[in-house]
């Protein structure tokens, strides 16, 4: 009886961490995704203020863009390698 208490206890616990770290990566990829809408945004801005004429600023969203799309596969497809090894830190 003793042991499936304690079972029960360290399985509450990872649950606990899990979702505590489920927040962090969630809070992490709002915080990007924000950084990289505001950036791109004044770029877009800057772009077109000085009318340059060539959207040089594309290259930033597009580059840009393919780090948030791993960076949202990292966080929100949860069964992945380095999910499990960010878990384990």
């Amino acid at each position: 009886m003793e042991q499936a208490e304690r079972e029960f206890a360290v399985e509450k616990k990872l649950q606990t961490n899990r979702a505590l770290f489920n927040t962090q990566l969630g809070r992490e990829f709002k915080d990007h995704l924000r950084t990289f809408l505001v950036v791109n945004l004044a770029f877009l801005v800057i772009n077109f203020l000085t009318g340059l004429g060539t959207f040089w600023e594309a290259y930033i969203f597009i580059l840009w863009g393919l780090g948030m799309i791993f960076h949202a596969f990292g966080t929100f497809h949860r069964k992945n390698l380095f999910y499990e090894e960010g878990f384990k830190r």
